[in-house]
């Protein structure tokens, strides 16, 4: 058997106190509310916000803290936080997905661009699927290699 992960590590620079709390207590709400569901059990003091983030040299250090974390419900929390703060600012972070073994096709990766409009993706499965299906639709075979796309 074999174990896949999903790693990250991204920090929000200059973060305040207030913005601290609103992060805590957001993280918590939705870890309760969306995660545990019936599951939850207060004797545990488990929330993502102490598994996956912490204030950090004046920054707010969010990570895998080596357990799953819901990138997703972290991404729409960081979201309406810059609707709430920062609403002329970004945050844009990075997931590795690797495998304790070496398995085909369990290695990969992702991106996270977040704004106060909203959160768009990309992995790196969909990229090659597209370089592949314009690969096969080209005529001669031959994509022109690009610096990036």
């Amino acid at each position: 058997m074999a174990n896949n992960y999903t790693s990250f590590s991204f920090h929000v620079e200059n973060i305040t106190d207030e913005e601290v709390e609103w992060l805590e207590k957001e993280t918590r709400k939705a870890y309760v509310e969306e995660v545990l569901e019936e599951d939850f059990n207060p004797e545990r003091n488990y929330y993502p916000h102490e598994k996956c983030g912490e204030k950090s040299n004046g920054s707010y250090w969010f990570h895998d803290g080596n357990t799953f974390v819901d990138t997703g419900v972290i991404a729409t929390i960081l979201m309406r936080f810059l609707k709430k703060f920062r609403p002329n600012q970004y945050i844009a972070f990075e997931l590795a997905y690797t495998c304790d073994k070496p398995r085909i096709n369990e290695f990969g990766g992702s991106a996270c661009f977040i704004t106060r409009a909203g959160v768009r993706w990309m992995d790196t499965a969909n990229w090659i699927a597209r370089q592949i299906r314009k690969f096969e639709t080209r005529a001669v075979g031959a994509i022109p290699i690009q610096e990036s796309e």
